[in-house]
């Protein structure tokens, strides 16, 4: 149900020096945008716990009246799916994607890192080694952007 997969996904935990990132970001004005392949209820989790209110997630969870898990909506092209929310979120505000700077460590992130020019990879574990030869930069910790931005 809706409230073991919440407690499931609490205690998967957010990078160390996410909410302060986030934070130096915003007070230089940044606007924040967190696309993600993962769940609609991750993406709403991570969101509240870094101050991130505009989100989009790839897969949606869905649940019946009583709030158990029903269905799962995802789409197979999770690179194109990212391309065109990130689209919708640059219409919204009026935004050129060359103004952007997405970050990622996902293979699902290569096609902002073209379409933008901007893009920073991030080392981590589960890092697609190929996202670094598409960057305009690779850092070893998201606190590391702070030297860049």
């Amino acid at each position: 149900n809706k409230h073991d997969i919440h407690s499931i996904l609490k205690a998967i935990p957010v990078r160390e020096d996410a909410k302060n990132t986030v934070k130096y970001l915003k007070e230089k004005g940044y606007k924040i945008c967190m696309i993600t392949g993962s769940f609609d209820i991750y993406a709403e989790m991570v969101g509240e716990e870094l101050g991130i209110t505009e989100y989009y997630a790839i897969s949606k969870l869905i649940w019946d009246e009583n709030e158990n898990l029903i269905d799962v909506e995802t789409v197979a092209d999770d690179k194109k799916a990212k391309v065109e929310l990130f689209y919708q979120f640059c219409q919204k505000y009026n935004l050129e994607p060359k103004d952007c700077v997405p970050v990622g460590d996902s293979s699902n992130d290569i096609n902002l890192f073209k379409i933008t020019g901007n893009g920073i990879a991030i080392r981590t574990e589960f890092e697609a080694k190929e996202l670094e030869s598409v960057a305009w930069k690779t850092v070893e910790e998201l606190g590391d952007i702070k030297n860049l931005l």
